[in-house]
């Protein structure tokens, strides 16, 4: 049979809405925080399930912002998650067993890992109604699920969903600076789940056939731990010799009445008598004729966390209204879950202790007051770095410390606090007698909490501090630029303005323009400008470089260089910042170079390609006098033989400057064809038309896998020639190794493309100088070449956007870089 509770309505009816509101809450695949981490343990703990989750559904996936028990699980597909049918819903969605469910029967969930047979999910539901996700219990057994638990499931999701909402308001509070670091650090939180104590009952009657009393049977060990009393005493006397307050507790009627009528019992009772303190959880089931098994197990610890959780959770808002009653309200939960008569949040630098906020009767001290922290209990905190807690202060503290006078306190436990990962100062419990029982987990935990949720306020109230001290620096900084800041509303109204704006419209005072409108300054070009915004807020993409003339001043026309900027408010209001910049100047200058370079290339292309004549003649003639020279009936002295040697080679080398000239001033006006081509093929080709510099000095060429980039390939395939046979040049080693690899660089957005030999390499200082025309390393006679292989390179790079340089780091050789743009 399927057992399951009604659907109700259906809470993804609108999906849409849901999805916008779980995207926009950031909180989708963050990192792990203990806060949601401390819940799901305690949620396993208390239910007594292996699996306990916090899980996001998004579109396609169930994702886990909590797994405690699900070891390397992160997701799961959306079309197999329970979850997905427990957010249909309001209540707590439950199938006791899996395979006796038509809906998850054939669920690989269910058939394969984990092997789910129970599952309860409470939904995560936001104040605005959507059902983010769930925290939900998984077991592998079939299980009931009583209403008492699933009431105490629902109370725990309600306590995510708070955390859900200060996690979402504090992304909120951080969204006005460039960057906060939220970081909440809440230590494991929950406590250890204690052993249950079992005892088995037979009813006593009196004569009238009244139970007067239960004769004990049975008892485990776990009863010793918890009662203080020996078994073998618990058995030899009877349930009322033993715990006589259980009639004014109530649990003794309660007993009774599972005999009478055979029906279990289940409750949370409070037992303040025979030395207990103790909130317990007590099962009670008949056993057999006039009998009954109780289980019972102590939850004092649940209780007090439960408490201080939903209190801590009530005073999520009043971390940003107000963080030092905040403060305050952190303190009276840890005095009231400790018993303790005082709370300190202190702020500690160097030897000063600094009272942050406190509670408790201390007349002597206030919030702001200093001491030195060596007089302080404080200081051990401090100095360790954790968590101390000293039962009887004499025992300890005074006897190892020459300032323990200065402290009345007899009791202590204390925590650190850090915000932002630097130690802050101290969050202290203390009381004026020694006590018992302080240093147990469920304690320590409650005082991490604290600790944590104390960082958290106190970060938050820095990082407005931090903002309001930003802001006016802000102001001051835009009033001191030079360039004409305008802050406007889509409307075209004017809100802010810095001080070169005013002056550039002739005013002094931001009143003067606060509130006016586009139209009212700038009558002439106010259409403009007004389009120009709508378009930037419309498309929400901000407009660099908007370059635009202005009015003649002093009968000279000036030029301005806007960026406009979309911004949006957390009330969806639109506005767009303007930044102008005169460039008056830079125009002019501008145009007064680009004239200067077009004549000067002008002039390179024309000499280099008219050199070239005169130059053919001259090695023509210089070829036919050799061949003169060169016939058997002709004696040349030794001098003229040498002189025309150095005449051909002198009109070689010019041959090859000019060409490379002509190259080099060619790609100036050159409009470059581009289309995607394999780096690896171009590369191949380049190494093989190099094949006879290669095979001369001996070298290998190791091609490593390249991909595919948008080039110009006669250009790529010259650039790696001139690279490849710049190493083959200044190789001056027995095995020359050229190696051509790639390498994305994702974060710089760069392909970066390395041609490297195990060469002489090339000084540092040269780096950059061997990239200018002409520039040589050695001299003519030791290596050929013009000197203008790289800066042709460079050129190409320069023409396919990206930069080419070599690596100083590199010392085996000579590494270049082409890192081309992605």
């Amino acid at each position: 049979m399927i057992k399951r509770e009604s659907d109700g309505p259906d809470m993804l009816s609108n999906e849409a809405d849901r999805l916008v509101a779980l995207h926009a809450s950031g909180i989708l695949d963050t990192a792990p925080d203990p806060r949601f981490d401390n819940i799901t343990a305690l949620a396993r703990d208390m239910f007594d399930v292996p699996v306990a989750l916090i899980t996001l559904i998004d579109e396609h996936r169930q994702w886990f912002k909590s797994n405690c028990g699900l070891d390397g699980v992160s997701e799961t597909a959306r079309e197999v998650a329970f979850c997905d049918h427990a957010i249909r819903q309001t209540g707590i969605f439950v199938v006791e067993n899996a395979l006796e469910d038509v809906r998850f029967v054939d669920n690989p969930l269910v058939t394969e890992e984990p092997g789910v047979r129970f599952y309860a999910g409470a939904p995560i539901i936001t104040k605005e109604g959507h059902a983010f996700g769930t925290l939900c219990l998984i077991d592998t057994e079939p299980r009931v699920f009583s209403g008492r638990e699933r009431m105490r499931l629902a109370s725990l999701a309600e306590t995510v969903t708070g955390a859900m909402e200060n996690h979402q308001m504090a992304r909120q509070l951080a969204s006005n600076m460039a960057e906060l670091k939220v970081s909440s650090e809440i230590n494991q939180a929950v406590l250890d789940a204690s052993r249950a104590g079992i005892i088995g009952f037979k009813a006593i009657r009196d004569g009238q056939g009244d139970i007067s009393d239960f004769s004990i049977l049975t008892s485990n060990k776990a009863n010793e731990v918890i009662t203080g009393i020996p078994m073998t005493r618990l058995i030899e006397r009877t349930f009322l010799e033993n715990f006589p307050g259980a009639k004014t507790a109530g649990l003794f009627e309660a007993y009774c009445k599972v005999v009478e009528t055979g029906e279990p019992v289940e409750l949370d009772l409070f037992y303040d008598h025979e030395g207990l303190n103790d909130w317990f959880e007590v099962s009670a089931t008949p056993m057999g004729a006039d009998g009954l098994t109780a289980t019972f197990s102590s939850i004092t610890r649940r209780k007090t966390f439960e408490r201080a959780l939903r209190r801590i959770n009530s005073l999520g808002s009043m971390v940003a209204t107000d963080p030092e009653l905040f403060l305050r309200e952190m303190l009276e939960i840890g005095c009231t879950a400790f018993g303790l008569s005082h709370g300190f949040v202190s702020h500690v630098k160097g030897n000063s202790y600094t009272i942050r906020q406190l509670v408790g009767d201390f007349p002597d001290f206030k919030a702001g007051d200093s001491v030195p922290l060596s007089q302080t209990i404080a200081e051990l905190v401090i100095k360790s770095s954790k968590k101390v807690v000293l039962e009887n202060v004499d025992d300890v503290f005074r006897s190892a410390h020459p300032d323990a006078a200065m402290t009345p306190f007899r009791c202590y436990m204390g925590a650190p606090i850090f915000v932002d990962g630097e130690l802050y100062g101290a969050v202290s419990f203390a009381g004026y007698e020694p006590r018992e029982n302080m240093d147990i987990p469920w304690k320590g935990e409650i005082l991490w909490l604290i600790a944590t949720n104390i960082a958290h306020a106190v970060a938050l109230s820095e990082a407005f501090n931090k903002l309001r001290r930003t802001r006016d620096e802000l102001r001051l900084v835009l009033d001191n630029v030079p360039a004409r800041i305008w802050y406007r509303d889509e409307t075209s109204r004017i809100l802010r303005a810095n001080k070169s704006a005013l002056t550039s419209v002739g005013m002094c005072e931001p009143s003067d323009v606060e509130g006016r409108t586009t139209e009212e300054l700038f009558p002439e070009m106010a259409a403009k400008y007004i389009q120009d915004d709508l378009d930037v807020i419309e498309s929400g993409e901000a407009r660099r470089g908007i370059i635009e003339s202005y009015e003649p001043v002093k009968g000279q026309p000036g030029w301005i260089s806007t960026d406009k900027i979309p911004l949006y408010d957390e009330d969806g209001n639109r506005y767009v910042l303007a930044v102008s910049t005169d460039i008056t100047e830079i125009k002019r200058t501008e145009e007064q170079l680009l004239r200067l370079n077009e004549s000067l290339s002008d002039f390179a292309f024309v000499a280099a390609h008219d050199l070239q004549a005169p130059l053919r003649q001259s090695a023509l003639f210089a070829g036919l006098l050799r061949d003169e020279l060169d016939r058997p009936d002709t004696h040349p002295s030794a001098e003229a033989d040498e002189y025309l040697q150095e005449v051909v080679s002198g009109i070689a080398r010019m041959r090859e400057l000019v060409r490379n000239l002509y190259d080099l001033f060619k790609l100036d006006g050159e409009k470059i064809g581009k289309q995607t081509e394999d780096l690896n093929e171009l590369a191949v080709i380049a190494s093989s038309q190099m094949n006879t510099e290669i095979a001369m000095r001996g070298a290998d060429v190791q091609i490593g896998s390249l991909p595919s980039h948008v080039v110009n390939s006669s250009l790529i395939i010259q650039m790696f020639q001139n690279l490849i046979g710049n190493a083959c040049k200044y190789a001056d080693v027995e095995n020359l190794t050229v190696r051509i690899y790639s390498h994305r660089d994702v974060r710089a957005r760069k392909l970066l493309v390395f041609v490297e030999d195990n060469g002489i390499g090339v000084p540092v200082d040269m780096a950059e100088k061997i990239f200018e025309p002409f520039k040589r390393l050695h001299h003519k006679h030791e290596v050929s070449g013009a000197g203008i292989g790289l800066s042709l390179c460079r050129k190409i790079a320069t023409l396919h956007d990206a930069d080419l340089y070599l690596d100083t780091e590199y010392s085996n050789g000579a590494r270049f870089v082409v890192a081309f743009n992605f």
